[in-house]
């Protein structure tokens, strides 16, 4: 068992992006807890992983860390960690003690430990872990206005990669309206197949400059998307719409619904203007419904839509 402290910056998406690669994740605030590490380094809502160990309760902590053999675990030093702000230094103390008592040549390291035990309370539920090593995402180094082709409409890595995740897709994308590629950067430096269109010449030009720059290989069409027939699995489109394009109808969105209920054979996420209205197609089924503030001008919408 694994679990995952996700931000608290919003968190319905969290547990959302959660939920789209471990169907079978339970909840308890702002912890997941999930059976595999295997998709963990994807989550773009994850502040840290940790390997459940045991769990016990709060009033039988020091009698379950007594009991434990952390020498199984133990590599030339430690150091303890209790996440709770109000009794962290005093249970960390406590708990050291008890296990440095237990090792064979014990080490303590506070500023590089080889082995780090942390303690994670939950209301009257304590979880003993190990941290996972999480590499870095480097979002700051993706930022739109540091890729080589740039449109100051373009998502923040960090939300990219939360809403590809939302597709649940472990295997390919596909962006229909892509832009300059923020979508099929994300997924390609998580290893998926990433297949993209857009009807600006331009737009593609710039997508192949910022997915070489991270060496991604693409398929990428330049066509109008409606004329496109080939059937894709999983979608995730964002609608044009912001201060440095035109407004959509109602009519274009709806057709744009129309083309993915007849293109994706799974899963599709669409962001759209909060403010727009649409009909969902009936072959599309609705699993999720989400409103992202991007600026005081623009919200979006975001649908996570399955094929019935």
């Amino acid at each position: 068992m694994f679990i995952v402290i996700l931000s608290a910056e919003h968190p319905k998406l969290a547990k959302a992006e959660v939920q789209s690669l471990f169907p079978f994740a339970s909840f308890s605030k702002n912890l997941a807890f999930v059976s595999t590490s295997k998709h963990i380094p994807r989550l773009a809502s994850a502040k840290a992983a940790y390997k459940l160990l045991f769990k016990t309760t709060v009033s039988n902590l020091n009698k379950s860390v007594a009991a434990y053999n952390w020498q199984q675990h133990y590599k030339k030093s430690f150091s303890v960690t209790y996440l709770d702000p109000k009794q962290r230094i005093s249970k960390e103390k406590q708990l050291a003690a008890i296990i440095h008592s237990s090792l064979r040549n014990p080490n303590v390291s506070l500023t590089n430990p080889t082995t780090q035990f942390t303690f994670i309370q939950n209301k009257n539920t304590v979880y003993a872990t190990i941290p996972l090593k999480i590499p870095n995402p480097n979002y700051a180094t993706r930022f739109p206005h540091k890729q080589p082709g740039f449109k100051p409409i373009s998502l923040k890595p960090r939300l990219a990669r939360l809403l590809v995740n939302l597709t649940g897709s472990t295997t390919s994308i596909y962006d229909p309206m892509c832009g300059i590629g923020g979508f099929l950067i994300e997924a390609g430096l998580m290893k998926l197949d990433v297949k993209g269109n857009d009807i600006n010449k331009h737009a593609i030009t710039a997508t192949k400059k910022n997915l070489a720059k991270y060496k991604i290989k693409a398929t990428l069409t330049n066509a109008d998307a409606f004329s496109l027939k080939r059937k894709h699995p999983y979608l995730i489109t964002d609608i044009p719409y912001g201060r440095n394009t035109a407004p959509v109808s109602k009519e274009f969105i709806n057709n744009v619904l129309n083309h993915i209920a007849t293109t994706v054979t799974k899963r599709a996420v669409i962001i759209l203007p909060s403010t727009a209205k649409y009909s969902l197609p009936k072959k599309l089924a609705l699993e999720g419904n989400f409103t992202y503030y991007i600026h005081k001008s623009l919200s979006k919408r975001i649908l996570i839509v399955r094929i019935k």
